[in-house]
């Protein structure tokens, strides 16, 4: 009896273990004043350098991902999730790993779970995207100004692409 108890509990601390959450915002206290472009979808994207970053040096599994919203006039946000052979997704040459879609309420924090596990390779830089699902719909990620260890990026056909800061903007994305 003693031998099984003692490995469930191996078993459960392995598992324990293996579990990570990343994220470059310091809070996830959505404030508001998320900047988009107002004639075109906005896709807000945040970029994730596995080991250089998050110190994981071997294959990562993905089971999920987090996000907040500020405004909302659609029921689902598209959420892509890529390999990149770069931290900046302007010149980055991305591999699409995941499409999936979440409905989002105002003010609050949406937390996806994929329709099956993704296993990226060691080394891998992790992208993830927020895109509007349709022309013409309002949606602002959730934001605030706590502060970020890496940049936030959005993409508009209006507005084109580059870092939040780029912008002169201080929003800090919760992703």
């Amino acid at each position: 009896m003693k031998k099984i108890t003692l490995l469930a509990a191996v078993l459960l601390a392995s598992v324990t273990m293996n579990s990570q959450t990343i994220a470059h915002n310091d809070s996830d206290e959505i404030i508001g004043g998320t900047v988009a472009c107002p004639t075109e979808p906005t896709n807000y994207i945040r970029v994730f350098d596995l080991a250089d970053e998050f110190d994981i040096t071997t294959d990562w599994t993905i089971t999920g991902a987090a996000f907040g919203t500020e405004v909302s006039e659609t029921a689902d946000i598209t959420i892509n999730l890529y390999t990149a052979d770069d931290v900046d997704p302007t010149g980055a040459i991305l591999t699409l790993i995941y499409t999936g879609t979440e409905a989002t309420t105002d003010l609050e924090i949406s937390e996806h779970t994929l329709t099956a596990p993704v296993t990226i390779p060691a080394g891998s830089i992790l992208v993830m995207e927020l895109a509007e699902s349709a022309d013409g719909i309002v949606y602002r990620v959730g934001s605030n100004d706590a502060g970020q260890t890496a940049p936030s990026w959005l993409s508009s056909e209006t507005c084109g692409a580059g870092t939040v800061e780029g912008f002169g903007f201080t929003n800090h994305y919760i992703m």
